[in-house]
């Protein structure tokens, strides 16, 4: 008998178990459900013209407590039928090559794609001579443009000295923006691009870095940046670390900690290097001049030369100007022009035209091509670090890189995702594990850099390759990959930089509204919903009211904003210690430094 109850007893114990477990199941979906649901995003009503002011040139605010709504899409309307056949909604922020097509299969842009682009490397000398290289580039002051051979530019005297007004610096600051800042115009009457031969440009001789970045302290090596030196000489006993900085020297920043080491540690198999690797920061640009200055001011002192590519014709097949060029032949960021190395892209072939992933990769591998052999003194393990104009790697995740041997390659960095602004981020995708886990942002994760000897003996010497996802894997490359690996090289990819702990910046369409139309624009064909081609789309009040409100251009995404500028990681110091000049880009439009005001800097 007393069997019998025991027995009973615990079959009703387990079936209470699995009540609670059935009851709780259902419970999660309600809520999971309910979530997804309440993800629906709302219809806004239209908002009146006559709440809309417009302020300077382009710049809008608004008058009513209201934010501006989203056009609505009719419901015949092309541009709403290529919404709904879009598997993939609101990917146009992925002409960054953030993230590419992710499939394995499609690593050389698919069969056709790669065969196309070969035939397009291959005839690349041919096409250079049957372009309109030889033809003049408008200009201000009717500078001699033209592509041709042996055309060495210079600017007359008196036409620099237009752009270096003698006013005092309080009047210089006055009147700075970010197309002729104060920062940017020359110190000097002699600069690199006062003369410079744009169909043959000079070698670039790279020496080594004789700087020391650690000191001794009582018999103990640390990092200098990264130490607490008056700490570390008091006590003595090891290197005591400031806050954002780990390991037994102080020298692994947060970044690389918190993507890599912190649960390996102190198994990295890490040792500093007797002599600092070189670095070269290679990047396509276009009109991100606001992104540019900063970059220079973050990493001028770390990297040894930037290598930086300009084409005579958009992503898109249409031609334009080299913005680029001709502000650094007037001076503009003239006490950073000798590290700086120019590659002139001045032909768009046809196979571009017919696909636009071909037009966005052959940019960066003609920047590769032609820019790495004028590099003389390169050695094997210096490292290439591949950049949009639009992204910043932070300066301690670079000299981690520089000063340290025993990492694996190749290497992703994980970027804090702004878009519009630094006001605006990008919110994560709406997945149950994102819900279950609380994550709210989105990280921009994008391959970033490989030593020259990937770079040349596996990845086929493509500096395209070293930004598409999982390239060293493909099957092509397998016989060098191992025979690279056999020489003792680590070849495993990794990223560094978490949500959090950032190792840069990707500030996504932080443009002025008539800027943001430029990159519409420009977008390459392929990019879809091309948002260049509907008209709605590129009018200034409606950009403006994107701006204003986080929303993106499909109506649907809503981005995070972001109150508090004084948080960690918010923008780049040199954005920061300039909020005046770069007030636009740093805050909302309706933060008092903007309201009321026009784009700063346009």
């Amino acid at each position: 008998m007393r069997a019998w109850r025991r027995v009973r007893a615990e079959w009703r114990r387990k079936r209470s178990w699995r009540e609670g477990a059935v009851i709780l199941a259902l419970v999660q979906m309600i809520i999971f459900v309910s979530v997804l649901a309440s993800w629906t995003p709302s219809e806004d009503a239209e908002l009146p013209e006559e709440k809309v002011q417009r302020v300077g040139d382009f710049l809008l605010f608004f008058t009513t407590s209201a934010e501006p709504s989203d056009q609505l899409l009719e419901e015949d309307s092309p541009l709403k039928q290529e919404v709904e056949d879009d598997p993939v909604i609101g990917r146009g922020f992925q002409d960054e090559y953030v993230t590419y097509r992710s499939l394995q299969e499609d690593f050389d842009l698919g069969e056709e794609e790669e065969e196309t682009l070969e035939k397009v490397v291959n005839n690349t000398k041919g096409r250079e001579k049957h372009t309109l290289q030889g033809k003049e580039i408008e200009s201000e002051n009717k500078v001699d443009n033209s592509l041709g051979d042996s055309v060495i530019v210079e600017i007359p005297k008196l036409d620099l000295e237009k752009h270096l007004p003698a006013e005092s610096d309080k009047e210089l600051e006055k009147n700075m923006d970010s197309n002729n800042t104060f920062q940017a115009l020359s110190t000097s009457l002699d600069y690199k691009f006062k003369s410079y031969n744009i169909s043959n440009p000079k070698e670039f001789v790279i020496v080594d870095d004789t700087r020391q970045y650690f000191l001794d302290l009582g018999g103990r090596t640390c990092f200098t940046e990264g130490t607490d030196v008056k700490k570390t000489k008091l006590k003595g006993k090891k290197c005591y670390c400031y806050k954002h900085y780990f390991g037994e020297d102080c020298g692994i920043p947060e970044a690389v900690w918190h993507g890599k080491y912190k649960f390996s540690y102190p198994e990295t198999h890490l040792r500093r290097r007797l002599v600092p690797r070189r670095v070269v920061n290679g990047l396509p640009v276009n009109h991100e001049f606001a992104m540019f200055e900063a970059r220079m001011h973050e990493l001028y002192d770390l990297v040894n030369v930037f290598l930086i590519a300009e084409s005579n014709y958009t992503a898109h097949g249409d031609r334009k100007e080299l913005e680029f060029f001709k502000k650094f032949q007037r001076g503009y960021m003239s006490d950073f022009q000798d590290k700086l190395v120019y590659i002139n892209l001045g032909f768009f072939s046809a196979e571009a035209k017919e696909s636009g992933w071909i037009a966005d990769a052959y940019l960066r591998y003609y920047m590769g091509i032609k820019g790495l052999p004028l590099l003389k003194g390169l050695r094997e393990d210096d490292l290439f670090v591949l950049s949009d104009a639009d992204e910043i790697p932070s300066r301690e995740v670079i000299a981690f890189l520089k000063l340290y041997d025993g990492y694996s390659e190749p290497i992703a960095f994980g970027l804090r995702w702004n878009v519009f602004s630094f006001a605006w981020k990008m919110p994560a995708d709406a997945t149950f594990w994102n819900w279950i886990s609380g994550e709210r942002e989105k990280l921009t994760v994008v391959n970033s850099a490989a030593t020259i000897g990937m770079l040349r003996r596996v990845l086929l010497n493509n500096t395209f390759y070293i930004r598409k996802q999982d390239a060293w894997k493909n099957e092509k490359l397998t016989e060098s990959l191992e025979k690279y690996r056999e020489e003792g090289h680590l070849v495993k990819d990794w990223v560094a930089g978490t949500i959090g702990h950032y190792a840069g910046w990707h500030c996504s369409w932080c443009f002025s509204p008539p800027n943001i139309v430029k990159k519409m624009d420009a977008a390459q064909a392929n990019d879809k919903p091309r948002w260049g081609d509907y008209p709605e789309k590129k009018n200034l009040t409606y950009i403006t009211s994107r701006l204003w409100k986080g929303r993106w251009f499909d109506g649907k995404l809503q981005l995070i904003r972001v109150t508090n500028s004084d948080q960690r990681f918010y923008a780049p110091k040199y954005f920061l210690d300039h909020p005046d000049l770069y007030r636009s880009l740093l805050y909302h439009p309706g933060h008092e430094r903007n309201f009321n005001k026009t784009w700063r800097p346009p």
